[in-house]
């Protein structure tokens, strides 16, 4: 065998213990639809979070802010124009109030054939947050976000530390 194969091996067995180690498959607590997870995910049916500890899962609880932005409002559910997405006045991951805004740049670009970008869109969001925390709301593509197409991107989202801030973001965007 080649030594290229060698390593290509190693990295997929790698990866499959890792997966049979920390991937777990659950019944939803929610609806009962059978979901995986491995620290923090949603139901593929009807998107309740849940949350793994010890070989057990419980529905997240309001209150709960998680390292890793595990919280996320894909972009396809939001109006396109983020100028025109309601902030909650509170710190993005404590909910005190804000004492400055960070700016969080977003961008969306087509893709070509080739991997040339054909239009690329940026903006620069301002995102509260209170003199303690940063790095509280992240613009994320991800690949596991994608659902069937809507016409829309799909697999980018803003993803949140916090699950109450998250939540109350959808609140203000008219979101479910």
């Amino acid at each position: 065998m080649e030594p290229w194969a060698w390593i290509l091996v190693g990295v997929l067995g790698t990866g499959g213990i890792i997966y049979l180690l920390f991937v777990r498959t659950f019944n939803c607590l929610q609806c009962g639809a059978k979901m995986k997870i491995m620290n923090i995910d949603k139901c593929p049916t009807c998107k309740t979070y849940h949350i793994k500890k010890k070989n057990q899962i419980a529905l997240v609880e309001k209150g709960t802010i998680e390292e890793g932005h595990h919280f996320a409002v894909r972009y396809a559910e939001l109006t396109p124009d983020p100028a025109l997405w309601i902030w909650p006045d509170e710190c993005c991951i404590c909910g005190a109030l804000p004492e400055k805004y960070e700016e969080l740049r977003l961008n969306l670009g087509q893709a070509q054939m080739a991997g040339l970008m054909t239009r690329v869109t940026f903006w620069n969001v301002p995102v509260p947050y209170c003199k303690s925390h940063k790095f509280g709301v992240r613009w994320n593509s991800d690949p596991s976000m994608n659902e069937p197409d809507d016409g829309r991107i799909n697999g980018i989202a803003l993803c949140f530390n916090s699950f109450d801030y998250m939540l109350h973001f959808k609140t203000l965007n008219s979101l479910r």
